[in-house]
Parts: structure tokens; C-alpha cells; sequence
């Protein structure tokens, strides 16, 4: 298993989690829940980069 499988495994789960949380939890449109969540997906993948690189 590589060192970044589980950062790849948290972006994975919080992108998921915030897709449900809008879609299906808050009930709010699921096609910007998509979009939420990929750059909620973005995002992580960027800290989690700046952090590896330290």
C-alpha cells in the first residue's frame, strides 16, 4: 500500500459525506451537491498535498 492510499481514502469519504449531507440530509439540489463536493474533493487533495510535502 502506497503512503498516500489513505489521504486518497479521506478525500474519497469527505467529498462522499458532503455529497449526502447536501443531497439527501439537507435535501438540497443534487446536481450542486456535485459540484460541492468536487471541490470539496479539490480542496482536500491540495492540503493533503501541502501536508505531504512538509
Amino acid at each position: 500500500m502506497s503512503r498516500g492510499f489513505p489521504y486518497l481514502i479521506l478525500t474519497v469519504l469527505g467529498s462522499v459525506g458532503v455529497y449526502w449531507l447536501w443531497a439527501f440530509k439537507f435535501n438540497l439540489n443534487e446536481n450542486t451537491g456535485l459540484l460541492v463536493s468536487t471541490l470539496t474533493a479539490m480542496l482536500l487533495t491540495y492540503l493533503f498535498f501541502k501536508l505531504r510535502k512538509r
